[in-house]
């Protein structure tokens, strides 16, 4: 009755003080610690299964010769089925040695005793550790102990493996929680039924400019840019269950669109019926931009070589067109035999100009364009290309008109390519003007620049090209007109100002015409 009385007593100190542990270790320690001093031991260890390398390792251990600071500087593995601590693992049952010196099982550790008890720590059918005593007696351990024991290995192993199943779900609630705050795609749940947001990842703020708190249970749909998709996300999933980069586009929280791909699934409840939305989106707006941009300079290239191919055989066929005429009629009068010779050495100077430009982008795209500057008088270059240019003017009915200066100020350039720049303006704007119409050429000193400008009163260019005439291979898109040119010219004008560390400026209005002021630093 008295034994009874204090194994109740025990067991009730060893529920409560377990109760009170919020670690394994604690579990560990509490448990050798109270053996001795409630049981009135001599020696108490504990050890836990490492399941991966079927080893009981030495984890908590009061005695004499054993730990006092709850630390244990070199633990004991004992390989399950060897030993007495092994065996009883293996077995899953107590063992009760009352004569040590006549077990070949035993294995010392510290000092040689006379008896001892293990019992499994055991949890649904496992063994998950072993608690193990010695004593120096022979026949110390009694059934009394055994069953003290057997009640503190179940009282330990349920508070054990409750903690270890609340550590395992609190590390996969921070993994998941790590993943779902740092992932850059955003995460998203959405009631299937209202549309509403139920959760979403931190991602959203980056990507919107909305935060978390702002979305969540807000409807999908009051994000879709007008006038909306023409199928929802609910609509795809509801056929398939399952949508792979489904695009949309939504609003940020400034407007502006955004194009987003959404991998989302279906979730049905045990009746088979949809519940919510789960998946995630990405931002693929510069993905979008950049397969437009690509669209855009395949075709814009392609209308190159097309143009460049129309721009050739133009000139050539009039080359050969006129050569040809003077080589087989040999009583061609001289006067006319000589406007054919100007009309072929023009074609040619055109010819050769197209062919400049062509091979100037090409070492521009290379960068093997090297710009000698020098100290160099710009009203003489200026002039010389104003000159070429008048058959072509008078050709086209418009009057070429022309301001120089006088003794301008040097500036560092390279006269050929100055001279490049000059033409390519100066015909463009004879190309672009109508009959009867006007363009104007002036080069004056202004402060520290020579400003050099070109204006007509031509077609003009419209306010959405403006961005993307410098562009290469880029031409403006004109109704009911089919423009000669290659979308090369203005490009290679913005590479020469840039070379020259000039200022370009344009302003065009449609209908009224179009200026070209290019500011180039004057020496100091």
């Amino acid at each position: 009755l008295i034994q009874n009385e204090k194994s109740q007593r025990i067991i009730n100190y060893f529920a409560t003080s377990l109760a009170g542990s919020n670690s394994v270790e604690e579990i560990l320690w509490d448990i050798a610690e109270s053996c001795i001093s409630e049981i009135g031991l001599e020696d108490a260890v504990v050890y836990m299964l490492d399941s991966e390398k079927k080893m009981l390792v030495q984890r908590a251990a009061y005695g004499e010769n054993k730990a006092k600071e709850r630390m244990i500087v070199n633990p004991i593995s004992i390989p399950i089925g060897q030993g007495i601590v092994g065996s009883v693992a293996a077995e899953m049952k107590p063992i009760v040695v009352d004569d040590l010196a006549s077990d070949s099982r035993y294995i010392v550790d510290d000092q040689i005793r006379r008896s001892e008890l293990a019992v499994p720590i055991i949890y649904e059918n496992r063994v998950i550790g072993v608690i193990d005593s010695e004593h120096t007696k022979a026949s110390f351990f009694t059934d009394y102990h055994v069953k003290i024991f057997e009640a503190i290995a179940s009282l330990a192993a349920n508070k054990i493996m409750r903690i270890i199943s609340q550590e395992r779900t609190e590390k996969s609630e921070l993994k998941y929680r790590s993943i779902f705050e740092s992932i850059q795609d955003v995460y998203a749940e959405v009631d299937f039924e209202t549309g509403k947001i139920l959760e979403i990842s931190p991602s959203i703020e980056p990507f919107s400019g909305f935060t978390r708190q702002e979305v969540i249970g807000q409807n999908l749909k009051s994000f879709y840019a007008p006038p909306g998709p023409p199928q929802t996300l609910s609509e795809a999933l509801a056929s398939k269950g399952k949508v792979n980069d489904f695009e949309v586009t939504l609003l940020d929280k400034g407007g502006f669109q955004r194009t987003v791909s959404w991998t989302a699934s279906l979730v049905r409840d045990e009746d088979n019926k949809p519940t919510k939305i789960v998946g995630t989106m990405r931002d693929i707006t510069e993905r979008k931009q950049v397969e437009k941009a690509l669209k855009e300079s395949v075709h814009i290239k392609t209308n190159f070589v097309s143009n460049v191919s129309h721009e050739l055989r133009t000139p050539m066929a009039s080359i050969l067109g006129f050569a040809g005429t003077i080589l087989r009629d040999k009583d061609m009068p001289d006067d006319t035999k000589m406007d054919f010779v100007r009309i072929i050495n023009e074609e040619a100077q055109r010819l050769t100009r197209l062919i400049e430009n062509v091979l100037n982008i090409s070492r521009m795209e290379a960068g093997t364009i090297n710009y000698k500057l020098r100290s160099t008088q710009l009203e003489g270059i200026i002039s010389e290309v104003i000159d070429s240019q008048i058959v072509l003017a008078q050709k086209k009915g418009v009057t070429l008109v022309s301001h120089v200066g006088k003794d301008l100020p040097a500036v560092m350039a390279a006269p050929d390519a100055i001279s490049q720049m000059a033409v390519n303006l100066i015909s463009n704007a004879i190309k672009f003007t109508e009959s009867s119409g006007t363009a104007e050429v002036s080069l004056n000193a202004e402060k520290e620049n020579l400003v050099f400008e070109v204006r007509d009163n031509g077609l003009g260019i419209p306010e959405a090209d403006l961005s993307k005439i410098f562009d290469k291979f880029y031409r403006v898109e004109r109704e009911k007109r089919e423009d000669e040119g290659t979308g090369i010219g203005l490009s290679i004008v913005k590479e020469i100002v840039d070379k020259h560390n000039a200022k370009l400026e344009v302003e065009s209005e449609v209908g009224k015409g179009t200026l070209f002021r290019i500011l180039i630093p004057i020496m100091g």
